[in-house]
């Protein structure tokens, strides 16, 4: 649960950094204004922060969270009880495909550059 919790926030975190870059807002500037909100984490904090300074060690690879994701779904009883795990699935799965599978959970970022 913990883990699918927080790998819907990193794939969700992923793609409001990278809305604000489309619209020309500072990615860092919106990080500094979501995490400054009761909404985040501070796991939430850190994964913005990770993102945005491009690092992307391996401490919890994509690859890793995808299985975990699978099981959640499993529990679930299927993508139709599980509708958010379904989608971060479909996006770990992608980035997996993209080759990002071995990098941190933050390398989401990179499906969005």
């Amino acid at each position: 649960m913990v883990n699918t919790l927080f790998g819907v926030q990193v794939a969700a975190l992923a793609e409001l950094l990278a809305m604000a870059r489309r619209e020309q807002f500072d990615p860092a500037r919106a990080a500094a204004i979501v995490g400054s909100t009761p909404a985040a984490s501070p796991a939430a904090k850190g994964v913005m922060a990770g993102m945005l300074a491009g690092n992307f060690a391996p401490l919890f690879p994509i690859d890793l969270v995808e299985k975990d994701f699978t099981y959640a779904l499993e529990a679930a009883g299927g993508p139709d009880h599980g509708p958010l795990a379904a989608a971060t699935l479909a996006v770990l799965r992608r980035a997996s495909e993209m080759g990002f599978g071995q990098e941190h959970l933050t390398a989401l970022a990179k499906l969005y550059a």
